[in-house]
């Protein structure tokens, strides 16, 4: 899927030749399709990596007890 400001407004055009570049790299050839996600999926998508790494190092400095 590809989505984001630049795929949309290069529309059709733009995803037709995106496919045919990775078909030109890969053996599997996947389908390219232009996605239909609203908002900023990858905004989102650093906000959900970002909010995952700072509770992954906030819990990793709390000490553990031994039981």
């Amino acid at each position: 899927m590809l989505s984001g400001h630049v795929v949309l407004a290069g529309g059709e055009p733009l995803r037709a030749r995106i496919e045919h570049a990775l078909h030109a790299l890969t053996l599997p050839q996947p389908p390219v399709r232009l996605s239909r996600v609203t908002g900023d999926p990858v905004l989102a998508g650093a906000v959900v990596l970002a909010r995952a790494m700072t509770r992954d190092t906030l819990l990793a400095r709390i000490p553990q007890e031994n039981p």
